[in-house]
């Protein structure tokens, strides 16, 4: 390319573009600028400009110009009317898509986590690093974050979302369920887990969770008793079953007429770190009936 070529084309660049450049444009010539060695120092005063431009740059700002001409074409600098308004060139608005909890037990990234289309209603919300999937099925999902080492105190906590039809009667004994069972509603619910024998169990508050209204309570389970194991609620697939020391902090929401758990889930050695996490997952819950 000639000098006189190189001068036309920066002639038409600056004559006709527009104002701003659109931002695919403003990229393309950013990512070429910068592909030519720079001579400017990056810290203190920047250099100071000359009025003559040099062979340098004027390449430099050549290839950038021959860069736009070939994203928007040739008729969009050349037109045959001087300041004809180029092409609209939006900016498409780009959503990242939130992931989806897998059901194998895996590690989790930082990010936006969303349940899966079999669970009944849409719910999205925020995890930090060091969490992993802890599903138990398409109407019991969860993530999880564990601490501790082997043979030392053990931590961790975990955040559940299930769909709760009834509670047992005797905790010592999964197959005890309530007949008739637990009726549909968030205060029914609420009452038959704060009847639970042998739990030390909050009373029941108002609370709401992304603007739904809900009952939030607390159940803990004793240190010792007469089973390893005491059994709480049967989801559709399964009766949950906690251990000693265990304690969840459990939100019943109506969500239009379906009623849904979330439960935090911690024990006597979770650390307040632990704790703080699972309640900004908490309080990043985002609804969607």
């Amino acid at each position: 390319m000639t000098d006189r070529n190189l001068d036309q084309l920066l002639d038409a660049w600056m004559e006709l573009g527009p104002a701003v450049a659109p931002a695919r444009v403003a990229e393309a010539v950013r990512l070429e600028a910068n592909s030519t060695r720079q001579t400017a120092s990056l810290r203190g005063w920047p250099p100071r400009r000359t009025l003559v431009m040099n062979n340098t740059v004027r390449l430099a700002l050549a290839a950038a110009a021959a860069v736009v001409v070939a994203l928007l074409g040739y008729t969009y600098f050349f037109a045959d009317r001087v300041g004809t308004v180029g092409p609209d060139d939006p900016t498409p608005t780009q959503t990242a898509s939130p992931n989806l909890v897998p059901r194998a037990e895996v590690a989790l990234g930082a990010g936006t986590y969303s349940l899966g289309d079999d669970f009944p209603v849409g719910l999205t919300f925020e995890i930090p690093t060091g969490w992993a999937s802890c599903s138990s099925g398409p109407l019991e999902q969860g993530i999880c974050a564990f601490s501790g080492t082997e043979g030392g105190p053990t931590g961790g906590v975990g955040v559940g979302f299930v769909i709760v039809e009834n509670v047992v009667e005797d905790p010592c004994d999964e197959t005890s369920l309530l007949d008739p069972q637990v009726g549909p509603s968030v205060e029914e619910l609420a009452a038959a887990i704060s009847n639970l024998p042998g739990f030390d169990v909050t009373a029941p508050e108002d609370v709401t969770v992304d603007g739904f209204a809900a009952k939030r309570l607390t159940l803990t389970a004793p240190r010792s008793s007469a089973c390893e194991v005491m059994s709480t609620w049967a989801t559709p697939d399964r009766v949950n079953g906690v251990g000693s020391g265990e304690a969840t902090s459990i939100y019943i929401v109506d969500v239009d007429g379906v009623r849904i758990v979330i439960g935090t889930t911690h024990f006597p050695e979770t650390s307040a770190d632990e704790l703080s996490a699972a309640d900004d997952v908490i309080s990043s819950i985002e609804i969607e009936p």
